[in-house]
């Protein structure tokens, strides 16, 4: 694996379905996914995602709105991915602004509550309910959350990806992945593949769509309270940006799924983070950490979670709309990022996101006038609770002092095998990272 990184990084940077239905859609799921992930690995002179620290491109603001067929200008679309505890919430105060629709977790609130179709699943699955794309774990049904997030960011619903998540659970009750409880490393076989084959099999999305039945149970017809109010506020917006961590290692996924739909998405941002600050933080919240602190545990959750980070750089490679971004470059001065993200989508920075660019940055960068807004914004936003996760601490604070917190938290052995199953995002994203494990073993005894 490690040529095959090497080749592709240095270029650049140094109920079931009708038997129809099932036999179309299986397609060789496993195989086909697997042989497009193989190509885009093994692809030399493969352009390769930028961080947007080195970026040299210069950007051109069009004159003036760009307009759909219908007359109406078209708002801008981007997303915003990584593991959770990234550092995800951060770049999305980059379009938390009035002029913006910013959607927090549009996939944790995408889906009616499905209480019938839950019912036969755990009559069939009894309990605990095995981890695969169900009602019960709709996160992992590949196909239909795509299709979600797409509409999210458009400012558009339909019944297509509820149609989606009804076929794609099917589907995996009959052909069960090799799904497993959490074991604290995150088994990528556990969601579905090979969306657009999946789609395509449906006929959802084709020129005979309205002739496909519904398998929806009247009850789940009516979107979710979440969704409809972001239809409400997206209207008339300049742009529409998600933030979302159910997606991580399924970038490729997303992206065949937008270009068999047409979708343009104008950025997709994928953030990274220093895996060792990453569990750092997964402790502080008891979020999704390795099983136990000793170096085996802790080193099947960094392999796992950096195999997935490096799977969506290589899918995001010789994409336009794809920017591969440190929190590290941007706890440093969010400020200055924020103008780098605007220029790469030509859009003006709003106002509220430079204030708040200076929160994050602790109120240390502009005019003394400045300085004493900050300050004032700083108190406005802890109180603006409905912003923010209570539970995981996300909620407005210094980042910049947050960059090397992990170094107190983890102990010799965790940081060795973080740094050992995370070897290929060091390398590659972190390139000048003091690796402390090399440290200790040259330390003398």
């Amino acid at each position: 694996m490690r040529q095959r990184w090497g080749a592709l990084w240095i270029a650049l940077l140094g109920t079931a379905l009708a038997g129809d239905l099932v036999e179309t859609a299986k397609l060789s799921v496993r195989e086909a996914s697997e042989s497009r992930r193989e190509d885009a690995r093994v692809t030399t002179g493969a352009p390769v995602p930028r961080l947007l620290t080195y970026c040299e491109e210069t950007v051109l603001v069009k004159e003036g709105p760009t307009l759909a067929s219908n007359g109406l200008p078209v708002h801008k679309q981007v997303i915003i991915t990584g593991e959770g505890r990234s550092g995800s919430t951060l770049v999305g105060t980059l379009f938390r602004a009035p002029e913006w629709s910013y959607h927090y977790e549009p996939l944790r609130y995408a889906w009616p509550r499905l209480e019938g179709l839950k019912r036969l699943e755990h009559e069939r699955y009894g309990r605990p309910m095995p981890m695969q794309c169900s009602a019960h774990y709709p996160h992992h049904c590949t196909a239909a959350n795509a299709a979600a997030l797409l509409e999210a960011v458009a400012c558009t619903h339909s019944r297509r990806p509820l149609e989606l998540l009804l076929r794609e659970a099917a589907f995996a009750a009959e052909h069960p992945p090799r799904g497993a409880p959490w074991l604290g490393a995150r088994n990528f076989e556990a969601a579905t593949s090979n969306a657009v084959d999946f789609i395509r099999a449906t006929g959802l999305y084709g020129p005979d769509a309205d002739s496909v039945p519904s398998l929806a149970d009247p009850a789940d017809a009516e979107p979710p309270e979440d969704v409809q109010a972001h239809l409400r506020a997206c209207v008339g917006k300049a742009g529409v940006a998600a933030k979302v961590i159910r997606i991580t290692g399924k970038l490729e996924e997303l992206f065949a799924v937008a270009d068999e739909l047409g979708v343009a998405l104008d950025l997709v941002v994928h953030l990274v983070r220093d895996p060792r600050a990453v569990l750092a933080s997964r402790y502080s919240v008891h979020w999704l950490y390795p099983v136990g602190r000793t170096y085996g545990p802790t080193y099947r959750w960094a392999k796992s979670t950096c195999d997935g980070m490096m799977l969506d750089a290589s899918a995001g490679a010789g994409r336009a709309e794809y920017l591969l971004l440190r929190y590290e470059d941007l706890a440093g001065d969010s400020e200055e990022r924020a103008h780098m993200v605007y220029q790469r989508i030509g859009a003006p920075v709003p106002e509220a996101v430079l204030r708040e660019a200076r929160v994050y940055d602790g109120c240390v960068n502009g005019s003394a006038q400045e300085r004493a807004q900050c300050a004032e914004d700083m108190d406005n936003l802890a109180k603006e609770q409905k912003h923010f996760s209570q539970r995981y601490n996300t909620g407005p604070r210094n980042f910049t002092t947050q960059v090397h917190k992990w170094r107190d938290a983890l102990s010799d052995d965790e940081v060795r095998a973080v740094e050992d199953g995370c070897e290929e995002v060091f390398r590659y994203m972190y390139p000048h990272a003091t690796l402390y494990s090399k440290e200790l073993a040259a330390a003398p005894r």
